[in-house]
């Protein structure tokens, strides 16, 4: 069993990972459809986007925009199709997070599924997960036919534009904050009455996954500053969520948390491109605001990247 894509579809792809970064500073999501050719081969091709809320350790597919890609999807292509489900990394390096891993055993049926998460530099991982006869996955390799290098197609960028939403931050401190899975998505929340689909548990009591995960604590903390700096957070409540964001934490037992820190940091960490997780990126990075330790007892530990 191989994969392989054309060029003009590995293009694409990059071309959603990067309007999505330029125009939201996010990541993004979609489908792709897998053929199998007469060497029992596949073929990645076809990749979408679909209407949806992003953000730079989030996506959210809308429901019904997803339940009609399927059934047209399986008019089009019919029955025996395939389909990989694709993500952005925007621009952090291409890795599994707790949240797709979730996601990839989630969405396994019909004997194996297939799972990719590129960034803007074309780094990418694939995985492939099996459930049929035993639970298991392996990452592999994508061949790209005659691979080159081109500009973003500015119908790209519009389509990115046109199906794309950042969240609207608006706290209100007689709310419980919390945030969670959402249809296999990582994903915050406002609300007292926020419930796992199907279960009735509180979504605070599954968290406990995000709670100790470094990357996606990291990614959710770079969503609220940079919409901080981006003038769509007032730091009032930039601090409110980080104290909540704590004060959830510490009720877990997490093992890292968000170390105090005020505006002069962010603007120390602003002129402080390129370092830190974000080596090589030329980006911001604000690493340096995440600690590792017992947060009951406020003993910090080193400020120590997890790879």
């Amino acid at each position: 069993m191989a994969f392989y894509m054309k060029e003009k579809n590995w293009r694409t792809l990059l071309n959603y990972a990067n309007a999505a970064y330029n125009e939201f500073k996010s990541e993004i999501t979609g489908y792709m459809t897998l053929s199998k050719d007469d060497d029992s081969d596949w073929e990645m091709k076809n990749p979408i986007i679909l209407k949806q809320e992003v953000g730079s350790g989030s996506c959210e597919i809308d429901k019904e925009d997803s339940a009609n890609y399927f059934v047209d999807a399986f008019d089009r292509y019919g029955e025996d199709v395939r389909f990989v489900w694709w993500h952005t990394h925007a621009n952090m390096g291409a890795f599994w997070s707790s949240t797709d891993t979730q996601n990839m055993e989630d969405q396994c049926s019909n004997g194996w599924a297939a799972s990719l998460v590129i960034n803007i530099k074309g780094e990418y991982k694939f995985r492939v997960n099996f459930n049929d006869p035993v639970k298991a996955y392996a990452d592999t390799e994508i061949a790209i036919l005659n691979q080159k290098s081109k500009k973003i197609p500015k119908r790209i960028t519009d389509e990115v534009k046109s199906k794309c939403s950042k969240p609207t931050y608006n706290y209100n401190k007689s709310n419980n904050y919390q945030y969670g899975w959402n249809n296999g998505y990582y994903k915050n929340f406002k609300s007292n009455q926020m419930t796992l689909a199907g279960t009735g548990t509180p979504l605070l009591n599954q968290r406990n996954k995000a709670a100790n995960n470094w990357y996606e604590l990291y990614a959710d903390l770079r969503d609220h500053i940079d919409a901080y700096t981006g003038g769509a957070l007032a730091w009032k409540d930039l601090i409110f969520w980080i104290q909540e964001t704590n004060k959830e934490i510490k009720l877990l037992g997490g093992g890292y948390f968000i170390s105090d820190f005020n505006e002069s940091d962010i603007q120390s960490a602003l002129m402080d491109i390129g370092t830190g997780y974000c080596d090589g990126y030329n980006i911001t990075d604000y690493d340096q605001f995440i600690v590792q330790g017992d947060i009951n007892q406020k003993k910090e530990g080193k400020n120590e990247l997890p790879y």
